[in-house]
Formats: C-alpha cells, sequence, structure tokens
C-alpha cells in the first residue's frame, strides 16, 4: 500500500475522517497547495492533518479552503479507558503540532466529534466555536419528520403539491439557481470555478447529487448540491429564481 491509499483508508476509518479530508476534494479546492501532516509508528498513522497552504505579500497562510465544513485533526477510531484514549490522543495531537510549517495566520474547522482542543491551548492557539446541525439517524423518516417544525410540515406539504424533484448532472441548472439567489441578495463573488471542481471530482466518485425541483410548468423552482461520505451527507449550494423561491 502506498503513502496515499493508507492515507485515505486511515480517513476512511476515522471519525473525523470525511470527503473533505480527501485528496480528491483538495485537489479540486486547492489544486497543489495542499499535504498531509502526519505521525507514524511501526508504519501505522497514529494522528493525521490535512492543510491547505498559501503564500501573499510574502506572508504564509494555513487556511481553510472555500466550500469545505471541517479538516483538522484526524484519529483512529480509539477503545479502552478514557483516560488512556485521552493521554495518546493529547500526546499525538502535541507531537503533530510540533510538525506544522511555520506560518503568519493559522485557521482550521475541526470536525464536531474532537472535542480535545488542550494541546493547541497550550501552544498559544487561540479558540471559538461553531455550530452544525446533523441529523444522526435517517432510518425511520417518520421520527424525523416528527423533530420538524410544524410550519415546515405545511411548507413542505404545500411544496408536494406544486413540485416534483429531480435529480440531474446538469451543472448549469445548479449554476442558474446560484446566481439567482446571489442576484436578488446582490451578492458577488461566488466561485464557480472550484464549485465545478468539486462537482467533477465528486461525479467521479459517484459521492454527490445535484437535485433540481421543478413545478407543474416544467419551470425550475430549485437546486441544490449535495455531497456524502460513508458517514454523512452535507449541503454544499444551492439557489432559486426569484419569482418561484416561495413555492
Amino acid at each position: 500500500m502506498d503513502e496515499l491509499d493508507q492515507i485515505k483508508k486511515f480517513i476512511k476509518e476515522s471519525p473525523q475522517g470525511t470527503i473533505f479530508s480527501t485528496p480528491e476534494w483538495l485537489e479540486a479546492v486547492a489544486p497543489g497547495n495542499w499535504e498531509y501532516l502526519k505521525i507514524q509508528s511501526d508504519h501505522s498513522i497514529e494522528i493525521c492533518m490535512p492543510i491547505v497552504l498559501s503564500n501573499k505579500m510574502g506572508f504564509k497562510f494555513c487556511n481553510m479552503p472555500p466550500f469545505t465544513q471541517s479538516l483538522g485533526i484526524i484519529l483512529p477510531k480509539q477503545q479502552g479507558k478514557y483516560a488512556k484514549m485521552l493521554s495518546r490522543e493529547t500526546n499525538s495531537m502535541l507531537n503533530l503540532i510540533s510538525i506544522i510549517p511555520k506560518n503568519s495566520y493559522f485557521r482550521q474547522r475541526f470536525h464536531p466529534s474532537l472535542t480535545n482542543w488542550l494541546p493547541f491551548y497550550w501552544n498559544q492557539y487561540s479558540q471559538s466555536t461553531k455550530y452544525t446541525y446533523i441529523i444522526e439517524d435517517l432510518t425511520n423518516i417518520e421520527d424525523v419528520w416528527r423533530g420538524i417544525r410544524t410550519k415546515k410540515h405545511q411548507e413542505i406539504r404545500k411544496a408536494e403539491n406544486k413540485l416534483k424533484i429531480h435529480e440531474t448532472r446538469d451543472f448549469d441548472t445548479l449554476k442558474f439557481c446560484i446566481e439567482s439567489t446571489y442576484a436578488r441578495q446582490n451578492k458577488k463573488g461566488f466561485n464557480f470555478k472550484i464549485l465545478e471542481n468539486i462537482f467533477i471530482a465528486c461525479d467521479k466518485l459517484n459521492c454527490s447529487k445535484i437535485f433540481i425541483a421543478k413545478n407543474n410548468l416544467g419551470d425550475i423552482a430549485g437546486s441544490v448540491f449535495i455531497v456524502w461520505d460513508k458517514k454523512s451527507a452535507y449541503y454544499l449550494a444551492g439557489g432559486s429564481p426569484v419569482n418561484l423561491r416561495n413555492s
């Protein structure tokens, strides 16, 4: 097994490993500007962290790439007593922090399952908390439905009478819907080149879909782009034409 295959296997088995950590994703969002930091023992990986590096005006930045929910520390699945697992995890993180390239700016979003950032605190890093929402179990859709607000129930039932959902590989349709939303919000600067890179990469890996909603006349009411791995699916981008956005 070569080095990259070993890393991909490690990512797949790790609780923190996601589609965002894979080499295919990193190459799509930061072509040629990514690498994996890792600590190994006896030919096995103890800890890994994908990073994206860039240079601007003589300063080196280690930053989050676009459309990427989380990177940060990736650890193996651990078993045993909590104290021993925490000690192992902390030592591995300290070792990895020691090999982070010198930089002027460092920003990483860690996976929600990683709650121990103490080694970074000890090394003078700062931390802020952000939130993401996860539906843990999709096996019983009725339970999921009961967890949704009543107002959303009404909107979904209304939409069911007016709209049909289709899968498509038409990136231009998705682009049209996003452009419509950005125009309505008077925003600019959406990176369609990177999004198309992601679409191409994930299409090859069979881990993404574009969904579009159409009304009874065949007009497009909205579109979303979803990507996934073995653990979760993620909403990545979407939009809707202004005249049908409330349908």
